[in-house]
């Protein structure tokens, strides 16, 4: 038979009762709304250049999103209140010369609640999960006959992801020997990051031969944290990868 101290049957009375009570937002968790606006788009295409810009506008009503009941081991979804999503594209593509080609992409996103209820962990001003503010990438083909029919085509690209919001809550429920206490949320952020691929092709139409780098940089960001179970997970990219590859097509 376990005893139990008073404190201890407390504590854990007050957990159960926090647990059975989840957060009741102000609307039915399926009751959403959006509307959405394109402020303007341009378009600008020739032989060797194309250019595309655009800009959005998006208000959400009662716009869907997870919450973590860390303490009780596991998540909810609910409406986060209202929220406005602005933001511009850019996306362009050279080809200066023959076989030379070189382009890119960016773009700008401004994704926030802007009236939370007080149910729920979201604040007014919050980045709605998983939406970086910037994002970029760029590349670059260049592609050269060696002899007869083989071509040697050379790539690069590269490619960056701003930092996002993973979670809501700012505190994680943690216990020490003197006691349960909180610490700031590891998994509320995830940082930016960079990456960089190269690759080299040797073709002459039915062979193939491609040696590549993938993560150049061999970045480390911790993406999808989850600490609602008490264990901190997290998952990766793979890390700096070095590869040969052939084909042969009949």
């Amino acid at each position: 038979m376990i005893s139990l101290s008073n404190r201890t049957r407390r504590a854990l009375l007050a957990t159960t009762a926090a647990c059975l009570m989840l957060p009741v937002a102000a609307k039915a968790a399926d009751d959403t709304d959006a509307k959405a606006t394109d402020a303007g788009e341009i378009v600008v295409t020739a032989r060797k250049v194309m250019f595309n810009a655009a800009a959005y506008y998006t208000r959400w009503k009662g716009i869907q999103q997870v919450f973590a009941l860390n303490s009780c081991g596991f998540n909810f979804t609910d409406n986060a209140g209202l929220s406005e999503v602005k933001g511009v594209e850019l996306d362009g593509r050279v080809s200066p010369v023959d076989g030379l080609t070189t382009g890119g992409n960016m773009t700008y996103n401004d994704a926030r609640i802007t009236n939370a209820p007080l149910s729920v962990a979201s604040r007014t001003g919050d980045r709605v999960l998983g939406t970086p503010e910037r994002a970029a990438s760029a590349y670059t083909d260049h592609t050269t006959p060696v002899s007869g029919r083989r071509n040697l085509t050379f790539h690069v690209d590269y490619a960056y992801q701003g930092s996002i919001r993973n979670a809501f809550e700012r505190t994680f429920p943690v216990t020490f020997a003197g006691g349960p206490n909180t610490i700031p949320n590891p998994a509320e952020f995830r940082a930016s990051y960079n990456v960089v691929n190269a690759s080299v092709l040797l073709s002459n139409g039915a062979i193939q031969l491609r040696a590549f780098g993938n993560n150049l940089s061999n970045a480390r960001p911790l993406i999808d944290q989850d600490s609602t179970y008490g264990i901190q997970r997290t998952s990766m990219i793979r890390p700096r990868t070095y590869s040969l590859a052939a084909h042969y097509s009949v």
